[in-house]
């Protein structure tokens, strides 16, 4: 939640398009690219199925 991530310094803002995931899956594409940048935090704030069915969208913003 926002609650937890309040303080922290924003590292980046991204989004993944296309994932033909679950929303667990399109979970584990932002915890590795937290992983990957080194973040301590990050929070998902838009999860959406796309036009397709099974094609997923997510923005999230990684913190430090």
């Amino acid at each position: 939640s926002a609650d937890c991530v309040k303080g922290l310094k924003e590292i980046v803002q991204f989004s993944v398009n296309n994932l033909t995931v679950s929303p667990q899956d399109g979970e584990r594409v932002v915890a590795l690219k937290a992983d990957e940048q080194g973040a301590s935090w990050y929070r998902i704030v838009q999860m959406q199925e796309d036009h397709h069915v099974n094609h997923w969208r997510v923005q999230a913003i990684l913190y430090a």
